[in-house]
């Protein structure tokens, strides 16, 4: 990730929206996040949960060009049958896909600082306990916000963003849903199952339901109901006001941290790296509006551009991760 909430904010800053703005850029801007939570919680059964796990790991770790091609070129060819049968829908795939590419920006841009902290499992460092530290992590960057919408914010407005209720940021349309659902069928039809994108987005609706907790009652509700033994640890664990007066979670004293995937040494702020990412936002608005407009041939060579080849980890898909700070956030 970064949370669910530090997505939904830089989406709408990207757009230039307030709060009160929901669209399909703000449903796509969740990325693949709502496929980890499909199936999740113990009063739905869901049929193919490992599959919907399994695509979300892949489009996080796959490089962007594998994943991104595929998909605009399934949304230019989607736009291009609906509008030649006179159907509904074609508008809502491009600003879907924007939605997408805002998730993966912000990913790539703050990942590798989330990485450096938490710690990362891998067969030589086994370490399960990071996916707890990542997501509590985040929930910490999600609580003290980490883009740049909040520096222009009153006190006030900075709150209601930071608490702003799963009814805003999970805001979402039938039509919106199914479109998306068509995009992910065309695009990775051997990875992806109908029906899979609309049913991962009400299960994250629900669960987020139960995170979303200012008051903190929910944690214990979740528990009760057995939530608590499906969703992630780390996300139920709220991350508490100590914990925010003890570590420096936005490195705002700009200290230096190494990139786990190539070790170099980097001072980078988290609002930093959110400041690149929205750079690079603005550009990438530019860039599909002229393949929406005109060909994805056309304007490939700045699609890529923009792509990169570090993934939604913010590493080199045929590279790991190596390093990471010894005194990771318990």
């Amino acid at each position: 990730m970064p949370a669910a909430q530090d997505h939904w904010r830089f989406c709408l800053s990207a757009l230039g929206k307030d709060s009160a703005y929901a669209g399909p850029e703000t449903l796509g801007t969740q990325g693949p996040d709502p496929f980890y939570f499909f199936g999740l919680l113990p009063w739905r059964g869901r049929r193919d949960r490992k599959k919907a796990h399994a695509l979300a790991d892949w489009l996080h770790g796959a490089g962007p060009e594998e994943v991104f091609v595929p998909l605009a070129r399934a949304a230019s060819e989607l736009s291009k049958d609906t509008e030649a049968q006179g159907l509904p829908g074609a508008e809502n795939r491009w600003p879907f896909l924007a939605g997408l590419l805002f998730h993966f920006l912000l990913d790539r841009a703050v990942h590798p600082w989330v990485y450096w902290n938490s710690g990362f499992s891998t067969p030589e460092a086994p370490d399960p306990a990071s996916s707890a530290r990542h997501a509590r992590f985040e929930a910490a960057l999600d609580a003290v916000g980490i883009d740049s919408i909040m520096e222009a914010c009153t006190a006030s407005e900075s709150a209601a963003l930071a608490l702003a209720p799963p009814r805003l940021v999970c805001a979402a349309r039938k039509e919106w849903l199914s479109g998306a659902d068509e995009l992910f069928l065309r695009a990775f039809p051997g990875r992806y199952v109908k029906g899979m994108y609309p049913e991962a987005w009400q299960d994250m609706t629900a669960a987020l339901f139960f995170l979303w907790d200012p008051h903190r009652w929910k944690r214990f509700l979740a528990e009760a109901l057995g939530a608590g033994n499906s969703l992630p640890r780390g996300m139920i664990r709220p991350v508490t006001g100590k914990d925010r007066g003890n570590f420096d979670f936005r490195n705002e004293r700009r200290e230096p941290w190494l990139d786990p995937g190539t070790g170099e040494t980097r001072r980078d702020s988290a609002r930093d790296l959110a400041a690149l990412a929205a750079g690079e936002a603005k550009e990438l608005i530019r860039v599909l509006e002229g393949i929406a407009g005109g060909s994805l041939e056309a304007d490939a060579p700045a699609f890529l551009s923009l792509l990169g080849t570090r993934n939604h980890e913010g590493c080199d898909p045929a590279g790991r991760m190596r390093f990471r700070k010894g005194n990771a956030l318990p």
